[in-house]
């Protein structure tokens, strides 16, 4: 295995995430999405669809989107929003989980759920946060609010294969959403 092989599979897993959530937006407008982070054996995505969950039967469809995102080889595009602009975008973009997230960043500096302390976990100092603006990548007409890292475009990630789903509430409290 060459050196760069891991970081190369970190980026394709999180772009992966990336054109699973463009796929899941286009089937489904209105999606509300969380975090989509890569993990030990691949990536996911937390999505909430309202009262409609899905299932394993909804793979097929949106693997056939993801290929699709993955055919128009879009670039994946970094930009950069002061802290109060991002949250006015994911208010409009009617994203409250990202709003939250943001609101958390520029309250505490970190996204740690806001019913910890950060100041207390040693993170910020005196509760100020440090967080002044924040990265968004673009591919095609999908935007997130995220720190990357990503390939240059949908088309570099590869072979993928959706193989589970599970739900979690948000922010892994219970009586938060389920996702």
């Amino acid at each position: 295995m060459a050196d760069n092989q891991p970081t190369d599979l970190h980026a394709m897993r999180h772009s992966l995430a990336h054109i699973m959530a463009t796929a899941i937006t286009r089937l489904h407008p209105g999606v509300k999405l969380g975090v989509g982070p890569v993990v030990d054996n691949g990536f996911y995505y937390d999505i909430d669809l309202g009262g409609k969950q899905l299932s394993e039967d909804d793979f097929a469809s949106i693997e056939a989107e993801m290929k699709k995102v993955i055919g128009e080889n879009q670039p994946f595009e970094r930009s950069a929003k002061p802290i109060d602009e991002a949250i006015a975008w994911a208010k409009e973009a009617g994203q409250p989980y990202k709003e939250e997230l943001l609101n958390d960043l520029k309250r505490a500096g970190t996204t740690i759920a806001k019913d910890l302390d950060a100041k207390e976990l040693g993170l910020v100092a005196s509760g100020d946060s440090q967080v002044t603006e924040v990265s968004f990548y673009r591919n095609g007409d999908f935007t997130d609010l995220c720190r990357g890292p990503h390939l240059e475009s949908t088309g570099k990630v590869g072979a993928f294969k959706l193989m589970r789903i599970s739900g979690v509430y948000w922010r892994s409290k219970e009586g938060n959403p389920q996702m």
